[in-house]
């Protein structure tokens, strides 16, 4: 009897795609490009729920997800990932936004 593994892609290799969608679909350096990149839409949650996002001093914080800062395709995922982990000091996962 054959075995069947299914791997599911995750969410980082998901966002790579629709970023290369995005690319290959339009012309570099222009609006058509820029504007199909920030429709590629994601954020950073940590395990138990919450986003990275803002305060109300525009400090770091974690948030609820109505209230998380959501990226876009034009954002580097990996430096966002680092910046707000080293400041929050909590593991996240990127998440998709649709």
């Amino acid at each position: 009897m054959p075995i069947h593994i299914i791997f599911m892609k995750t969410q980082v290799e998901l966002l790579g795609e629709r970023i290369e969608t995005a690319c290959t679909a339009t012309k570099p350096k222009t609006r058509a490009r820029n504007k199909a990149l920030a429709q590629v839409r994601w954020r950073l949650e940590t395990f138990d729920g919450l986003c990275a996002g803002l305060d109300d001093k525009m400090g770091c914080a974690l948030v609820s997800p109505p209230n998380a800062q959501v990226f876009d395709g034009r954002d580097n995922e990996t430096l966002k990932k680092a910046f707000f982990e080293t400041a929050l000091g909590v593991e996240l996962a990127l998440v998709l936004v649709d």
